[in-house]
């Protein structure tokens, strides 16, 4: 997973957010899935997150330079007031090795102030057990941060949330929501108002980010589907539509669509036992909301 120019001004426009309630040497920021810093170097000087000559170092290396990618990770979240930075994952890279589908252990419960999760969630076969282990893992007073992929996604992972589903769970287990919006790949935001449960029936995608967004995102699969010929040149009509969209929609169009969900909880009590909740639209109408 990639720490990029677009998440790292996504994290300083939405600081507070962010930011650690706790002293800065007794915090850690955790991530699940090891982390690679991406950053162009306007933003690295912007907010002076690291060693510009370290970036440079990066920039010059390998992808692979382990060590570099996570040095210039802990520097940025450091800014953001966690002393230390910690990763979890399957692979030999990670301090922690688990599986998230298998319950973390108990030595783990409450030892991370931020837990991050840019894109794992979905790789998860059993994403309850996920976010449950996430839980556990997050003090009181901290923070649970999820960057969701929901775009043109299909076989990515094994999932594609709706928001509701984060929403419910961590509300029902003691938490409340800090941020949640949808952000496009280039940093245009698009805020969700949690607290209405479902959004208008045939609005679709539409209901969360607008229907220009849609409409770019859309021009952005056409343009795709015009040049994506299997074994073949595209044929100069399909040159000439892709000139057009280029013309009418700019250069964005020229990206592949990618919107994620971003959410940010607080954990403000402990929750000996795990609700897994009643999905919120349909909490009104439920026989178990009801008395005998």
């Amino acid at each position: 997973m990639t720490i990029g120019t677009t998440w790292v001004h996504m994290f300083y426009r939405h600081r507070e957010a962010f930011a650690s309630n706790f002293p800065v040497d007794e915090s850690t920021w955790l991530s699940l899935g090891t982390l690679n810093f991406e950053v162009a170097p306007e933003a690295v000087r912007q907010y002076r997150i690291c060693d510009e000559a370290k970036h440079q170092a990066l920039l010059k290396s390998s992808l692979a330079d382990v060590r570099l990618h996570k040095e210039l990770c802990a520097g940025l979240f450091r800014d953001l007031g966690y002393g230390k930075y910690a990763e979890l994952d399957i692979n030999d890279r990670a301090e922690i090795a688990w599986d998230m589908n298998v319950p973390i252990p108990e030595h783990y419960h409450s030892q991370f102030d931020l837990i991050y999760d840019g894109g794992t969630l979905e790789h998860i076969f059993n994403p309850f057990q996920g976010v449950t282990n996430v839980l556990r893992m997050t003090k009181v007073g901290g923070k649970i941060a999820h960057s969701q992929g929901i775009g043109d996604q299909i076989n990515h992972g094994y999932w594609t949330f709706n928001p509701s589903f984060l929403v419910d769970f961590y509300q029902a287990n003691g938490c409340v929501v800090r941020k949640l919006f949808v952000i496009d790949v280039d940093g245009t935001e698009f805020p969700i108002d949690h607290t209405i449960p479902m959004i208008p029936l045939g609005r679709g995608t539409a209901g969360y980010v607008g229907p220009a967004a849609v409409l770019l995102s859309s021009m952005q699969l056409l343009r795709h589907y015009l040049l994506a010929v299997p074994n073949e040149k595209p044929s100069f009509w399909r040159r000439k539509a892709v000139d057009l969209l280029v013309r009418w929609f700019g250069p964005r169009v020229m990206q592949y669509p990618n919107f994620s969900l971003i959410a940010v909880f607080e954990k403000q009590k402990a929750v000996e036992k795990i609700a897994a909740p009643f999905q919120s639209i349909y909490a009104a109408d439920s026989v178990l909301a009801k008395p005998d």
